[in-house]
């Protein structure tokens, strides 16, 4: 349970905009299954979100639960690798650098795929990226 003593006002409306980015609040509200009144109600932190509108947020956006809920980077899931863009950038990485070691190839990858997603709360560690495939 999320402790309230520990957030601060305004931090869940906050987050829940910052997910919403540039899409309009129209858009944003039917793409996770709730309308533009209750959308607003929600950023404006006038009524909370339940489980499941945060689980269809995640679902939407890639953006962790755990932050969604209480801000906590520390525990944020990496967001889902796509296959293709994976695959893309291992195939330019094996034409343009043949000779180049698994490690080094990893955190290539790594790089570029972050770069890609432009993530900024939960890039893929080259560690993990090592392990993929």
């Amino acid at each position: 349970m999320i402790d309230k003593k520990k957030r601060k006002k305004g931090d869940v409306g906050q987050r829940l905009r910052q997910a919403r980015g540039n899409a309009s609040l129209v858009a944003f509200a039917a793409q996770v299954g709730s309308n533009k009144t209750s959308w607003s109600l929600y950023e404006s932190e006038e009524r909370s979100p339940d489980l499941d509108l945060l689980i269809r947020v995640r679902e939407v956006t890639g953006i962790s639960l755990d932050w969604l809920a209480d801000g906590d980077e520390r525990t944020a899931a990496p967001a889902p690798i796509d296959a293709e863009i994976l695959a893309g950038i291992v195939r330019a990485i094996e034409d343009e650098t043949p000779k180049l070691d698994t490690d080094s190839k990893a955190r290539l990858i790594a790089g570029f795929y972050n770069r890609h997603l432009k993530l900024t709360a939960s890039p893929i560690p080259a560690a993990s990226a090592k392990k993929v495939g």
